[in-house]
């Protein structure tokens, strides 16, 4: 089939379909081919639809990363300090607490993280404590002591 083109009032042509591909013909420009009563524009024509990909949709936004919380403290050298230091018991049990809250939150499970974050405080500190508690006796004893002593 020979197609027509209406350019500047001029009449083109004939041209083969493939011919008005590679001239990148556009679907407003005017054509007419045999058996057309008329000329019509190059998107309405049938014959011409694979010339003209169909409306591209817009791009959809990019996906937004899922926002991550900030990651809990992990206690973690505090709670070595603690068993190194004073209270091995305390700081053990603070150290699996605190070894814990990483591997949760880059599971995903924050709220699990959270809570192994609060465990490992709660025995560092009671590790804290009762070691300021056994100085304080110690340091009563040792009065006591010097104070037997005088006597």
């Amino acid at each position: 089939m020979d197609f027509y083109i209406l350019e500047n009032g001029e009449r083109k042509g004939p041209y083969t379909i493939e011919e008005l591909r590679q001239n990148k013909v556009s679907p407003d420009a005017m054509v007419w081919t045999e058996g057309e009563a008329d000329w019509r524009r190059a998107g309405d024509i049938p014959a011409l639809s694979a010339l003209f990909p169909a409306a591209i949709p817009p791009v959809p936004p990019a996906e937004q990363p899922q926002q991550r919380p900030p990651m809990p403290k992990t206690w973690l050298v505090e709670s070595i300090l603690v068993m190194v230091l004073c209270c091995l018991p305390f700081g053990i049990v603070g150290l699996v607490y605190a070894s814990k809250v990483e591997t949760a939150y880059w599971a995903g499970d924050y709220g699990r993280a959270e809570k192994y974050s609060a465990d490992a405080k709660k025995w560092t500190l009671v590790g804290v404590g009762v070691a300021l508690i056994l100085l304080l006796l110690y340091v009563v004893f040792l009065l006591f002591c010097a104070l037997a002593a005088d006597m």
